[in-house]
């Protein structure tokens, strides 16, 4: 069971999700990894959190430098040994912290050279060379300055890096997956060694830790590595999965956008089950908007959504099964349109379109959308077609000089209301219409999309003239005072035409501070019945 998230500072209703999730799972089936074994195994064979060394272990590394080089420097040399050589043995854990800051890898640099110094000053080479070896692979940058350790010392460094280069010792290959930025930094043990999309790297055999950086600001997480010596060692670090995956305080895949979160959330899941040795994965999904269970197979030909299903608030241990039951058994409830199922590896087709999931309404969505828009722009088109009846009937009555009760006055004054009210009901019709269409096909967006306001724009200036045909005195035609030609009435029909344009900012702003991106149509059929779902809220 794994959570994904687009909120990584509010995760925890989709953890508590992910846990009754998980419990519900163990009771319904078998072979279920628990959330501890899982962290466990990603930690151990993917990647662990970066954690930052202790300060104190900096302050001791600084610390005994001066001390071990005071020591050499007046030939207590098994003195020296016996301070720097414990401290060292230490840092492994701390490596990729220490190797970032310049001043603690000098530090670890300086301490392991003056321990090479003091088994030089002892005469004993062999040992010197081995513990050079060390020093290549805390800090695989190593450069001796001239300044603080002896030619002997600088020797016997060059001496080794130049058997490395040789191929006389490891070689650590680190790659970036094809589809990853370049130019972010590869570091191992903490230091800069190269860029993606690949590193060579020659070092002693032993353990190391790798990490690839595409931000300055932000440490990567961190790679074990045992590099051997009779063969490369190559890696391959998905960095846009290292970039999204956390294991604290739960398994968790941590997206920027819902728009990134429905383009990778399978391939990443896939990778992780890889991992684990899993076959088919959960995700307990928070998207911003709405909470969901997921369930994956995973395989050799890749991931495939077989199920999927809301999680209604408040969260709860009978929603989160209900939730779990329906995924297995293979329902699609809310899942995105890229990740839908193929219609032979499920029983029921469904067409939906997943709240916020991103890019264009589903098919169903447009085709009521564009049924209800076909609609209102009809209504439009007739209150013109009786704007224009309307005018002229108007002009048929303005041609009465003078008040005769005859058929064709009153069949004038008939047409003159009737006329009005037709232009007025088919334009508000028409424009209601038309807004109602708008939710199913609108694109989804995160917020207000900018272009959304140039549409208002338009309609704000349609809704100003309308305005002012409303407050604008109609024009006396026939016998004096008998009707007007009322501009009113042309005001009313072209409001009806701005509100549409109006509320696309509108519904933006609705769909992103109700949380609720919701809107489209669900179709099922089969030999017993035809169902058609729509579902809104804005």
């Amino acid at each position: 069971m794994i959570v994904a998230t687009t909120r990584p500072t509010e995760m925890q209703r989709a953890i508590e999700t992910a846990d009754h999730s998980a419990a519900a799972l163990s009771a319904t089936v078998g072979g279920v990894i628990p959330n501890e074994r899982a962290v466990a195994r990603v930690e151990s064979a993917l990647s662990e959190p970066f954690r930052a060394a202790p300060p104190e272990i900096g302050r001791r590394l600084g610390q005994a430098a001066e001390a071990v080089l005071e020591d050499v420097a007046f030939g207590r040399n098994q003195q020296g040994l016996d301070v720097g050589q414990p401290l060292l043995a230490e840092l492994d854990p701390h490596l990729a912290g220490l190797g970032r800051d310049e001043q603690t890898a000098s530090d670890v640099a300086n301490l392991c050279l003056y321990l090479v110094r003091a088994h030089v000053q002892k005469r004993d080479i062999g040992a010197a060379r081995q513990q050079v070896q060390v020093c290549l692979r805390l800090v695989p940058d190593l450069r001796a300055d001239e300044r603080l350790h002896p030619p002997s010392v600088r020797d016997l460094v060059s001496e080794a890096r130049a058997s490395l280069e040789r191929g006389e010792g490891g070689i650590l290959a680190v790659h970036a997956a094809p589809t990853d930025p370049e130019g972010c930094a590869i570091r191992v043990n903490g230091r800069r060694m190269g860029q993606t999309p690949w590193a060579r790297v020659p070092l002693p055999p032993g353990p190391y830790v790798v990490q690839i950086e595409c931000a300055a600001d932000r440490a990567g997480r961190v790679h074990p590595v045992q590099v051997a010596g009779d063969s490369p060692t190559r890696v391959m670090i998905h960095v846009e999965l290292a970039q999204r995956l956390t294991t604290r305080p739960a398994l968790a895949l941590v997206y920027t956008s819902r728009e990134q979160l429905a383009n990778h959330l399978p391939e990443d899941v896939a990778l992780i089950a890889h991992t684990l040795g899993a076959t088919r994965m959960l995700a307990a999904v928070d998207d911003g908007r709405n909470l969901a269970v997921r369930a994956f197979a995973v395989s050799d030909e890749g991931p495939l959504l077989v199920g999927s299903a809301p999680v209604p608030e408040p969260i709860d241990m009978t929603r989160s099964r209900e939730a779990v039951a329906a995924v297995l058994s293979g329902r699609q409830l809310d899942a995105p349109v890229e990740s839908a199922v193929p219609s032979d590896a499920r029983e029921e087709e469904t067409a939906h379109v997943q709240a916020g999931g991103g890019g264009a309404p589903n098919v169903a969505s447009l085709v009521l959308g564009s049924i209800l828009a076909l609609g209102g722009a009809a209504g439009l088109c007739v209150g013109w077609y009786y704007w224009t009846e309307l005018e002229a009937a108007w002009a048929t009555f303005d041609t009465f000089e003078n008040v005769e009760m005859t058929v064709a006055y009153a069949q004038a004054q008939d047409d003159i209301f009737m006329t009005r009210w037709i232009v007025l009901g088919t334009g508000i019709g028409g424009g209601a219409l038309l807004t109602m269409a708008l939710p199913f096909l609108l694109p989804h967006e995160e917020g207000v999309p900018w272009w959304s306001f140039i549409p208002a724009a338009a309609g704000a200036a349609l809704a100003g003239v309308g305005i002012w045909q409303l407050t604008e005195d109609g024009e006396a035609i026939g016998p004096p005072q008998t009707l007007t030609t009322e501009p009113a009435w042309l005001g009313a029909h072209l409001i009806a035409h701005a509100v549409p344009l109006l509320s696309v900012p509108f519904i933006y702003l609705v769909r992103d501070a109700t949380r609720d991106r919701s809107a489209g149509a669900a179709v099922h059929v089969d030999d017993q019945r035809a169902e058609l779902r729509v579902w809104g809220s804005f």
